[in-house]
């Protein structure tokens, strides 16, 4: 059975008890070229990658995308595209 999202996260922070993000994102790497690509059994493969997706720096999604309603233009933005603020990256 292929690991769920809150095992993947899980085993995430468990990771980053001991390494840094970098080092960890390395380590999760080589556990996918050295182990995933060549294995045979599945639920391994699939539960290595998924774990490496979360730990992967965000890459932008249409789940993830929102649309500017403030009144600072996008570069700017501070919305959170919901008439509520956020961080400023």
């Amino acid at each position: 059975m292929v690991t769920n999202k809150n095992e993947a996260i899980h085993l995430m922070s468990i990771l980053h008890r001991y390494l840094t993000e970098k080092d960890a994102l390395k380590l999760l790497k080589d556990m996918e070229f050295e182990v995933a690509e060549h294995t045979d059994n599945e639920s391994l493969r699939d539960s290595i990658r998924m774990v490496l997706e979360f730990a992967e720096p965000s890459k932008p999604t249409w789940d993830n995308l929102y649309m500017c309603n403030c009144e600072e233009g996008w570069n700017n933005c501070v919305c959170d595209g919901n008439g509520g603020k956020r961080d400023k990256d």
